[in-house]
């Protein structure tokens, strides 16, 4: 054991690590950034909501939702608040970067696009329940699969849906990508290899014994590895 820090109240997020310094979520201290030497406190961004979403850092700026609804930027160094923008809904989806924008999710069942340098609305695309889950950017595109039990593929630059397939399950983790193909873990206990550009699935597998997945897939280019409800990780062949 290297160190411990004790926060004010419970941690849900998971941690970012970006270069010296730990960034992570808590329920009543709004996001922490440690020391990731000592764990000695670095600074806090204090809110009114707690922050179960992971933090997203870059560019000099730490981007994250709170229960409240509310999207934040702060500053990497200082933790001084840069900007705030309001959704409808809470919001437990971790922020994805790409170009000058970042992108969230929210229970008000919107995916957003937002400035980095401002918060100003870039677009929303509505899908048919919560986003639960971060969004997977590749190629210039942001996919998401939700509690719709739709895994959607969205331009970024127009906010407008380009591809669908239906997965029959609610979905709270975020897919991984690789090569055309998306791997998704649903709430019924299925693995599933989706052909982005065939909008189709190309096989699926289900835990035995049954359970649940809301843990995100791990991808490599041989292996999917996800942990499930029923306290077993599993690694399966990302050809079938």
């Amino acid at each position: 054991l290297l160190w411990t820090h004790r926060s004010e109240s419970s941690v849900q997020s998971a941690a970012a690590i970006v270069n010296d310094t730990v960034f992570v979520g808590t329920d009543e201290a709004g996001v922490l950034a440690l020391y990731l030497a000592t764990g000695r406190p670095k600074w806090k961004s204090p809110l009114t909501a707690p922050v179960v979403a992971a933090p997203c850092v870059r560019n000099g700026r730490v981007f994250f939702g709170d229960l409240a609804g509310v999207f934040h930027a702060v500053d990497e160094r200082t933790g001084r608040g840069l900007w705030s923008i309001e959704t409808g809904d809470k919001i437990i989806s971790s922020a994805s970067v790409t170009g000058p924008d970042v992108l969230v999710g929210s229970y008000d069942n919107n995916l957003y696009c937002f400035s980095q340098h401002d918060g100003s609305l870039r677009w929303k695309f509505e899908t048919g329940s919560y986003v639960h889950c971060s969004p997977c950017i590749f190629d210039g595109r942001a996919a998401v699969a939700g509690c719709d039990a739709a895994f959607r593929v969205v331009d970024v630059s127009t906010g407008k849906q380009v591809a669908a397939v239906e997965l029959n399950s609610p979905v709270a983790a975020t897919p991984a990508y690789r090569d055309g193909r998306a791997y998704v873990a649903t709430y019924d206990g299925r693995v599933l290899c989706v052909d982005v550009t065939g909008q189709d699935i190309v096989w699926e597998w289900k835990v035995p014994g049954g359970g649940s997945f809301t843990a995100s897939v791990a991808l490599t280019g041989e292996v999917v590895i996800v942990g499930g409800s029923n306290g077993k990780v599993w690694c399966l062949d990302v050809q079938s």
